[in-house]
């Protein structure tokens, strides 16, 4: 019965997220830099909050700042200067987050708090801003084809990823809560057994 509940959760996200993401896809500007705005900002508060357990202390308002002006500047520069902006704002980062982390005591000390701080701005904001370069491909232009769900080449191309993930990944949690199997890594993951990576790969090439 959990499994269902789970199963129809993330059905009504679906049903909810999907809209979302055409008409924010088909708006741009501030809607979508506010669409990945909110779902960076907590998606890096919970990482930055798992640090913080495990005894460090990451510079988690310089983490949120760059995030923000990696989004900010893939959404609204002109496509010449987005790589160069976003090394700049990488730059300036790993600079004040340097000064920041040794200006302070730690237990896990420094150089943790460095490199656990520049981990969430990379893993979660600098590839949040592949959404919008997404958005901005117009797969079916480029292939020569007619656009297959008539809401314009560039919403074509996110649902072309983002559906197929979603279905790998409610796969992976379906096939993961499964009973029985045994745990790949039991402390960091104990109720995530073999079946959900062996799941996904499944789906994905067949």
């Amino acid at each position: 019965m959990e499994l269902v509940k789970q199963l129809l959760r993330r059905a009504v996200l679906a049903l909810i997220g999907v809209p979302v993401l055409v008409i924010t896809a088909k708006l741009g500007g501030w809607w979508l830099a506010g669409l990945l705005i909110v779902l960076t900002v907590p998606a890096l508060g919970e990482y930055y909050s798992g640090v913080q357990r495990h005894g460090g202390r990451p510079a988690s308002a310089l983490g949120y700042l760059c995030a923000i002006a990696m989004i900010l500047a893939v959404v609204f520069a002109e496509e010449a200067y987005r790589d160069r902006l976003l090394l700049l704002i990488l730059f300036a980062g790993l600079v004040l987050v340097f000064l920041s982390c040794f200006d302070r005591p730690s237990c896990r000390g420094a150089v943790y708090d460095t490199a656990t701080t520049l981990f969430g701005i990379i893993y979660i904001g600098l590839m949040m801003t592949f959404y919008s370069r997404i958005r901005d491909l117009d797969l079916p232009t480029l292939m020569h084809v007619p656009d297959p769900v008539f809401l314009g080449g560039n919403v074509s191309t996110l649902m072309l990823v983002l559906l197929p993930a979603w279905a790998l990944d409610t796969a992976a949690f379906r096939w993961g809560r499964a009973p029985g199997g045994a745990a790949w890594c039991p402390r960091s993951a104990p109720t995530r057994p073999w079946r959900a990576p062996s799941a996904a790969s499944r789906r994905r090439w067949r």
